[in-house]
């Protein structure tokens, strides 16, 4: 009896331990609970149930993100991908993740966030076409075209929505009856014959906004620092890139942020930011610190928002990367930050908000390459500004980037520092450098960057070719010692 009793309990241990289902840490008889054992795809769909193992779509799927996200263990060392279905859905709060050395380095370990896209309904016009001539971006002076002759779009009704050919998809900066202008370095093909659609991210995040949790995963109701997505994920995920990524949502959430990275890793790719809420608050306590990529995505700004904000009390920790973003509307700041670096390249900014600032730097370092800026002559607008606040220091590189109808093109204050590097330009700005209380300003041979006024030191008015007169190419300002220089 004693021998049949034990043979028993070794089958069903070797059982178990075969179940992809049952932890390998010994623990045989529990579910799943503390890591992947491979990869694992989870569904939510409105017509869903947090009730459903969720490893189908439809009937079959979860209703909510969080739903799907607490079938998600808590060590991840394989793919997970979580494929939300179009429709409206709630907040979630994603936290507690921490991804490991996966079994296949090819294989990866991260949560994948996949919303569903759509084509979109446009005023006039049609969704769909094949081109009559396309052209590559040049950045910076111009970003990638398609033209359709037989279009009657209203005009910048595409704007921010998302133009894709085959599997290249890129969003849209404006458009007129019969062209697009996309935005981003990529090329999505040139010349005659690319068939086209128009669209948009069918998986939308609204409602009311949720709040990190006391203890435990599962988001608690909305309050001062409430989200539609509230991120999380610990110090042990700071600078591995893309272990968490948000891909095809559209937030249009009244009231919260749309995002709110407080630390770990985070990937934003080709998302909508329609709301009159502030769409990201990126790290707000700045330690441990965070890494958030932006790429393609859109920020609609309304009055008085910010499209990418960041805790300015401390530069932390965090690493900023922005790629072929578009920022528009009457937003007061696209980016508003104080990194330990950022990366900003290949975006689009056109805000029309009260004295509206396309880029600030208040603390850290950061390289600003390949953007196009266009402040409309809005009054007070700036293009960037680089102000060091609470006694940090703020250093910008500025290259390959067009500054253009700006009141200030470049404002750099306090104990600031902004070096131009190939190839800055811009025109029918009113000042096109403004050098306050300490800034400093490198120029290079090759800028071209122009205003009414040309450089402004501390109220005093120079020119470009007054400067570059000089030997050294240098003026300071003997009582602020503020410095514009051409080395």
């Amino acid at each position: 009896m004693k021998l049949f009793c034990v043979a028993g309990v070794l089958f069903f241990a070797l059982t178990a331990l075969g179940d992809p289902g049952v932890s390998a840490r010994g623990d045989l008889f529990k579910r799943r609970t503390y890591e992947t054992f491979g990869a694992l795809s989870l569904f939510v769909d409105t017509a869903g149930s947090d009730s459903n193992a969720c490893t189908s779509s439809g009937a079959g799927a979860c209703l909510t993100i969080q739903g799907a996200l607490a079938k998600v263990p808590q060590n991840i060392h394989h793919p997970v991908t979580i494929t939300v279905g179009s429709g409206t859905f709630g907040c979630a709060y994603v936290g507690g993740f921490k991804f490991w050395a996966p079994t296949s380095a090819s294989a990866g370990a991260y949560l994948f966030l996949q919303g569903t896209f759509a084509t979109s309904t446009v005023a006039t016009g049609t969704a769909t076409g094949t081109s009559t001539a396309a052209t590559a971006p040049a950045l910076p002076t111009s970003f990638g075209t398609i033209t359709d002759a037989a279009q009657t779009w209203t005009v910048n009704d595409l704007r921010g929505r998302f133009v894709i050919v085959g599997s290249v998809r890129a969003p849209i900066v404006s458009n007129t009856a019969t062209v697009v202008t996309y935005g981003g370095a990529i090329s999505i093909g040139t010349g005659a014959g690319l068939a086209y659609t128009i669209q948009d991210a069918a998986t939308v995040m609204s409602g009311t906004p949720c709040d990190r949790p006391a203890s435990g995963f599962v988001a608690s109701a909305g309050a001062g620092n409430a989200a539609m997505l509230w991120i999380s994920n610990g110090a042990d995920n700071l600078y591995v890139p893309s272990t968490l990524t948000v891909q095809g949502f559209r937030f249009t959430n009244a009231t919260g942020r749309a995002i709110q990275l407080q630390d770990g890793s985070l990937q934003v790719n080709e998302c909508q930011f329609i709301t009159t809420a502030s769409p990201i608050l990126w790290d707000n306590t700045p330690s441990p610190g965070s890494r958030l990529s932006v790429d393609d995505s859109v920020f609609n700004l309304t009055a008085g928002t910010t499209g990418i904000a960041q805790n300015l009390t401390s530069p932390g920790s965090n690493i900023l990367f922005v790629n072929g973003a578009v920022f528009y509307g009457a937003g007061i700041f696209g980016i508003n930050i104080g990194p330990r670096f950022a990366l900003i390249t290949a975006s689009s900014f056109a805000l029309t908000g009260a004295a509206p600032i396309a880029i600030r730097l208040a603390s850290g370092e950061a390289n600003v390459q390949l953007n196009r800026i266009d402040c409309g002559l809005v009054a007070s607008s700036t293009g960037i500004n680089v102000s060091a606040v609470n006694g940090f220091v703020a250093g910008a590189g500025v290259i390959s980037t067009d500054i253009s109808n700006c009141i200030t093109a470049l404002s750099s204050v306090n104990r600031s520092a902004a070096t131009f590097g190939a190839s800055v330009t811009g025109m029918a700005n009113t000042t096109a450098l403004n050098i306050l209380t300490g800034g400093r300003v490198d120029i290079a041979t090759t800028t071209t960057l122009t205003g009414t006024t040309e450089i402004s030191l501390d109220g005093t008015t120079y020119t470009f070719a007054a400067l570059r007169a000089l030997v050294p190419k240098q003026i300071t300002d003997a009582t602020t010692l503020s410095t514009v220089r051409e080395p």
